[in-house]
């Protein structure tokens, strides 16, 4: 008998294994009229799981799921950032085209059912394969479909993988381009009504489930349990009836479904332990006398035990994973459902989803925007929190733009609309978070490697528990056979490793959404956790990039009148269109302008400009400029006076521009492209976290380090040119550093793209935040620290996840095996084993769930530290970095100003040199001339520059 039972066991354990290893068949979808199409049944599995499409085809997959419950209620394709919900009952399609041949997983919503596309051939160009190798991120183009041809109660997604992020932002050409996104819109939140409808009411079958199920366990219960009455076995199985037949019956069909499709799942192993309890009692119930004494109680009551506890879990599961996708939904439900237009003169209410590209639309205080434009006319605040994550309302007035959703303050205000649809930014947020909570995150493919081969082993062991417990057990060999199988199979607890992962990768995503923080995909998040330095670009990162006016020192009568020196200067600028022109210009209120008339203007290129001001003569320029011009200084003035606000400004990295009226030097102005008003606060955040950081540039070495140190970064890198910040990040990788880049402009994106994870500010080019892993919706550099604080969080919620799935499974099985029966007389009930099981997911639910109490300003949230050796190598980064290039910077001399008309050094790869005559600095490669003296090479700015050397060399030479 022993040995029957052992032969039997093994020939179940090479059955199983067979089932769980041997290669399944690809299917090949099928081509109809130049798309590829096949149906895929979902039931307990997917059928067929492994399907063969061909690489740059469309390929529609129509998902006919044929069960309810909460597993099969969504298909993720993670490489395509698609998560699909499919309705009970339904055929819903997700229609995409794979550019690259490889195999792509796709999985249900709790990663517990698995198929694979398999693309096949080439269909991608050389130029788009090095793209795409450049950048990992994918581009989504989100449709929706019901015109699919013989299927009824269909809906779709659309989809690309493997294509320019580039593509999504190209400008909108055609107005019926923008109809068509439109009624796209339309549609698309009609199906989304649909679909949540639909799961509405799944859920409300799911309680009335839970709800039988109880009803007619709990006498049972009592019965058997609490011993508080006596109930024949005939009564206790025709209580059973209604939970087997109609609360248990869609997860037996699963679980049966999933084993002929040899893609067991929780519901697989539930059903097996459910079937063996029940014909265990039904057989102890009608043939009593053939079981020994000892083992002829039924288990009814695990039966109903094990089904209601398990539905309780699904229940709360359910209600707890509706709450992680509250942030998106959040965004969803900020767009406003009427707008306010004008037609013909007369303002009219009508339907925000009505609104076209060209419309005037009214905006009153206190109301939302209903799409994005540029304001024609009025003035108002608006409180951008939703987008940006900021509090304070930003001003707008004509011809700043607007985005859509966002909300009104005090003023009213008309614009025009110039996005409307799916392509506002509110919903191309949206389209961005959706699809990167799709996405996969490294730290899962453990996870799903053991979930791939859990319930196969699960069967196995609870196989040879019963069979041990039959060799080696007594009395109650049998009954302790039975429950240590039945206990094994229900204990189990795949889905707790499913969902560990793709939850908190989920929450974090829409919390970083709500603090104006988009990321792409799930590899970034988890990348951030890792990250140890952190490189930023200077001008437009660091800086606001555009020039300003930081300081303004009058002399003589116009020491207490500066103003009314500096508006004389900024009269004369505004006839210059240069940006340090442009900047002085900026500095002083139109209104104060007009009362002054510019006359004989004369530009003098690269040194200054001339004027007369309301009969006033007006120099304004750099420091060689106004001193050819004969410039004296005030009466009694002191010119050392001058020489240290002039040095001062140089050592804080600032230009200098002198002006002079009538003849007598009057104003020094200091311009300078301001620090961000959050930089400092942003980089000492990040070093106190153990994050070393970095600053790369393209200026000079003056203005860089005087940059840094208002910053507090230690490391700087000047005189970088583009293509070398790549460079620049690649050595840093190559000495064992994570890096993430943090830049804003076109000459980024290489370095953006090589960084371990790269940051681009909302503010900045299209090239640029098409290039980055993340997008900082804010101004603000603080976005960057909260961006880690969110990647620590999650991070450290999915270990928590997976240390607990990992140990209730490690733990458990052994325990519901019988392991403690020898030395303790401990056997776990069916029962408990259900009641552990429904705890297991619910609480990698919950776990993942406190996710969603992150606040950014809670200082428990910042309680992590780069363990490296970042700091403590950073002075030697300065070291090597300064040398990667090998350059022999010149130091300029006492009084040496940047040239009046240009603000930034040229870069070159040889040695720097200064101008003479203007003091600017310049490499010998891009000198405009050169000339000996004495045995010297002197190199000049411009022939101007060298024609005036030409004519006093002695001079010029002397003072330099």
């Amino acid at each position: 008998m022993h040995i029957l039972v052992v032969l039997i066991t093994v020939v179940l354990t090479a059955v199983i294994l067979w089932l769980a290893l041997a290669p399944k068949r690809i299917v090949r979808a099928a081509m109809k009229q130049g798309m590829q199409e096949i149906v895929i049944d979902v039931k307990g599995g997917y059928s067929p799981a492994s399907i063969e499409i061909q690489a740059g085809v469309p390929a529609r997959l129509i998902f006919n799921r044929q069960e309810s419950g909460e597993c099969s209620s969504h298909v993720v394709f993670p490489d395509f950032g698609i998560d699909q919900s499919l309705p009970a009952f339904r055929s819903t399609v997700v229609q995409l085209t794979a550019q690259q041949s490889g195999d792509y997983p796709f999985a249900c919503g709790m990663n517990m059912l698995h198929g694979t596309l398999h693309v096949v051939g080439h269909a991608i160009s050389a130029r788009d394969d090095a793209e795409n190798r450049a950048k990992v991120t994918n581009h989504i183009d989100v449709a929706t479909h019901t015109d699919v041809t013989g299927l009824t109660d269909v809906t779709g997604t659309e989809s690309t993988a493997h294509t320019q992020h580039a593509e999504n932002s190209k400008p909108i050409e055609h107005a019926e381009h923008q109809d068509r996104a439109r009624q796209d819109t339309v549609q698309q939140d009609t199906d989304e009504a649909e679909m949540q409808l639909a799961a509405q009411r799944e859920y409300r079958m799911l309680v009335a489930r839970l709800i039988v199920a109880a009803v007619c366990t709990l006498p049972v219960f009592a019965a058997t349990m609490l011993h508080l009455f006596v109930m024949p076995a005939w009564v206790q199985f025709a209580f059973m009836l209604p939970v087997v037949g109609f609360s248990a019956w869609p997860i037996i069909i699963s679980g049966i479904s999933a084993i002929a499709h040899r893609a067991a799942e929780m519901n697989a192993l539930v059903t097996l332990g459910v079937i063996a309890a029940l014909v265990y009692s039904i057989a102890v119930m009608i043939v009593p006398t053939v079981f020994p004494q000892q083992a002829r109680e039924p288990y009814f009551e695990s039966v109903g035990m094990i089904i209601t506890l398990m539905l309780v879990g699904q229940v709360l599961e359910a209600r707890a994973r509706a709450g992680t996708h509250q942030a998106v939904r959040g965004l969803m439900d900020l767009q406003p459902v009427e707008a306010h237009v004008l037609k013909d003169g007369v303002e009219q209410t009508i339907d925000a989803n009505d609104v076209h590209i060209g419309d005037i639309v009214v905006v009153k205080p206190g109301e939302k925007l209903p799409v994005d434009g540029v304001v024609t006319s009025g003035y108002t605040q608006i409180d951008e929190s939703m987008l940006t994550g900021e509090s304070m309302p930003v001003t707008k007035t004509q011809g700043d733009n607007v985005t859509g959703a966002t909300i009104n303050g005090s003023g009213t205000i008309e614009y025009r609309a110039t996005s409307v649809g799916k392509d506002t930014v509110l919903a191309n947020i949206i389209e961005v978070v959706s699809a990167a909570q799709a996405t996969q995150a490294p730290v899962q493919r453990l996870a799903d490697k053991v979930s791939a081969i859990f319930v196969p082993i699960v069967v196995i062991i609870a196989l040879w528990s019963g069979a041990l417990w039959l060799v080696f057990g007594q009395e109650l060999s049998i009954p302790h056979a039975l429950v240590a199988l039945v206990s094994v199979l229900v204990i189990a607890c795949p889905c707790a490793l499913g969902l560990a992962t793709p939850l908190s990768v989920t929450i974090a995503m829409g919390k970083a959404a709500q603090h104006g923080i988009l990321i792409r995909s799930a590899a970034a998040l988890e990348q951030s956790a890792n990250i140890d330095t952190v490189v930023f670009d200077k001008t437009g990162t660091l800086t606001v990039g555009t020039p300003q006016v930081v300081q303004t020192v009058g002399f003589g009568q116009y020491e207490q009148r500066v103003h009314e020196a500096l508006t004389m200067m900024a009269v004369v600028e505004a006839r210059s269109e240069h940006p340090l022109a442009q900047a002085i210009r900026a500095s002083v209120n139109a209104d104060q302008m007009s009362a002054y008339d510019v006359t004989e203007f004369k530009a003098h290129a690269g040194l200054g400009v001339q004027a007369q001001v309301n009969g006033h003569s007006v120099v304004i320029g750099n420091p060689q400029f106004v001193d050819d011009c004969n410039i004296a200084m005030p009466e009694g003035g002191d010119v050392n006076q001058v020489f240290e606000v002039m040095d001062s400004a140089s050592d804080r990295g600032y230009t200098s521009v002198l002006g002079a009226i009538d003849g007598v030097l009057s104003v020094v102005i200091n311009i300078a492209d301001t620090v961000r008003p959050t930089s400092q606060q942003a980089i000492a955040t990040l070093q106190s976290h153990g994050i070393a950081t970095v600053m790369l540039s393209g200026d000079n070495e003056r203005t860089a380090h005087a940059i840094a140190e208002q910053v507090g970064i230690d490391t700087v890198i000047a005189q970088v040119k583009p293509e070398e910040k790549a460079q620049v990040i690649a050595q840093l990788q190559a000495q064992g550093h994570r890096v993430a880049m943090v830049g804003d402009g076109i000459n980024d994106a290489p370095a953006l793209a090589r960084a371990d994870v790269g940051f681009a500010l909302g503010t900045g080019t299209d090239i640029a935040i098409e290039s980055a892993d993340i997008t900082i919706m804010a101004q603000s550099l603080e976005s960057v620290g909260v961006a880690f604080d969110i990647a620590h969080a999650a991070m450290r919620n999915i270990r928590q996840n997976l240390g607990f799935a990992f140990g209730y499974n490690v733990l458990g099985i052994p325990i519901a095996a019988g392991i403690l029966y020898p030395a303790f007389a401990i056997m776990l009930n069916p029962m408990i084993a259900g009641a552990a099981m429904a705890c297991s997911s619910l609480s990698v639910v919950l776990n993942a769930s406190r996710l969603t109490r992150f606040d950014a300003h809670d200082n428990q949230q910042h309680r992590w530290t780069v363990r490296t050796q970042a700091q403590s190598l950073q002075p030697t980064w300065k070291g090597k970095i300064m040398a990667l290039f090998n350059r022999d910077h010149a130091h300029t001399q006492e009084h040496n100003m940047h040239h009046h008309m240009d603000m930034h050094a040229p870069q070159g790869d040889a040695a720097m040199h200064v101008d003479p005559v203007c003091g600017m600095s310049v490499s010998a490669d891009h000198a405009a001339a050169q000339r000996e003296y004495e045995g010297t090479t002197v190199y000049f700015c411009s022939t101007g520059c060298a024609e005036r050397f030409d004519a006093n060399p002695e001079q010029y030479m002397k003072r330099n």
